[in-house]
């Protein structure tokens, strides 16, 4: 113990490191190892929220900047997909592209605008078997028909149930599955945001302009 006393009168357990005055311990804390009196305790503090009143005043500006570029994006599903890669919420998006949020029942518009833009530019990753149910007219049992065969674009998890989703290249959005009969089926999907997501990385969605600070 040193002799010296706080202000308080009691006995100081050490000096402030910004002011030097003789501090209590009920009248000083420890900050990051550094011993304040409590006007640069409260003066830490003050600092501190402003960084912080800082911060969040420029994510909200970038926000809104982002979101002002987003508006400018005249193709709705462009705009929709450039959105969902740059972070904007649902609530957000539905704001930018009215009728089209939730997007489960777009899917095949989607597909088909995808396809037409990735098609010259984005290589594609399987040809798929195609091989659809149809109900005969006559009989009314179902029964296989083959389709041949597509070029597609895979996207894992991407269907609106999470499956495997596939784009053909005629731009249908298809899921492919196993029937009991071991016959592997192809039929359409809706679209969930995990293939949105890809499309938009795919296609090397971004904003018209860089968001400067």
């Amino acid at each position: 113990m040193s002799g010296e006393l706080c202000d308080c009168e009691t006995f100081a357990v050490g000096r402030c490191s910004e002011c030097k005055t003789w501090v209590c311990g009920d009248h000083s804390q420890l900050v990051e190892g550094r011993r304040l009196c409590d006007t640069h305790v409260a003066a830490r503090v003050r600092a501190d929220q402003a960084v912080r009143d800082n911060t969040e005043r420029s994510k909200r500006a970038r926000r809104t900047a982002m979101l002002k570029q987003l508006g400018t994006i005249a193709d709705p599903i462009q705009r929709l997909l450039t959105g969902l890669r740059v972070g904007a919420d649902e609530a957000e998006l539905a704001q930018l592209c009215p009728g089209m949020v939730p997007w489960g029942g777009h899917g095949q518009p989607i597909a088909e605008w995808f396809a037409a833009q990735a098609g010259p530019h984005v290589p594609h990753d399987i040809t798929l078997a195609i091989r659809e149910e149809r109900v005969g007219a006559i009989s009314g049992r179902p029964r296989l028909v083959n389709r041949g065969t597509q070029a597609a674009w895979t996207f894992p998890a991407g269907s609106s149930h999470g499956e495997d989703a596939f784009v053909l290249a005629d731009g249908r959005a298809v899921v492919q599955y196993t029937s009991p009969g071991a016959a592997t089926i192809t039929r359409t999907s809706g679209l969930g945001r995990v293939a949105l997501m890809q499309m938009a990385k795919l296609l090397d969605l971004r904003l018209p302009e860089p968001i400067v600070d």
